[in-house]
């Protein structure tokens, strides 16, 4: 096999691999669209809830 066969080979198995890489990630992206959103909103309800006391210790004092 020659040299320019030999890179042509690897060229197409990095490009097949490239491409079963984006099809999964394409599969999975919902649900990191979800899981993101997810810890976002945990996030926001956090700092709501150390506000909330944070007020509440203040009016109590």
């Amino acid at each position: 096999m020659s040299r320019t066969e030999l890179a042509q080979q690897r060229l197409d198995s990095y490009t097949h691999a490239m491409d079963q890489l984006l099809q999964e990630q394409k599969k999975d992206y919902p649900e990191i669209v979800h899981r993101a959103i997810r810890n976002e909103i945990n996030q926001i309800q956090k700092s709501i809830r150390h506000w909330d006391n944070v007020l509440q210790s203040q009016t109590n004092a």
